[in-house]
């Protein structure tokens, strides 16, 4: 027999598409099986409930930490100074170097 859930059909089955909107969840296709028993029907929302939980916490984190994320514009413009340090840096290897080459090529030459 199937579980007494006050006038709700219960159907179980084997779900292909199933997703989530504002309303509810919104099944498109499943395969139905047996009506299961008030035990597994109980499982099942115990189950379900303790996921639903688990999801909230996750949202109100979310919702915590909204906002303390760099906005797009600002990841670019340190992009954009990271290059810049990059090229001032690759600038000041190339000096250095011709400064220890003419610094060389001195030595060599009072000797």
């Amino acid at each position: 027999g199937g579980a007494d859930l006050g006038g709700v059909d219960l159907v179980e089955g084997f779900v292909d598409l199933c997703f989530d909107d504002r309303d509810g969840l919104v099944v498109v296709d499943y395969k139905t099986d047996e009506v299961p028993s008030d035990a597994a029907v109980a499982d099942a929302l115990a189950r379900y409930a303790s996921v639903e939980r688990k999801v909230d916490e996750m949202e109100a984190y979310a919702d915590t930490i909204k906002g303390r994320e760099p906005s797009l514009e600002a990841q670019f413009a340190e992009l954009e100074r990271d290059e810049k340090v990059e090229k001032e840096l690759e600038a000041l290897k190339k000096s250095r170097a011709k400064s220890a080459s003419k610094t060389s090529k001195t030595e060599k030459n009072e000797e």
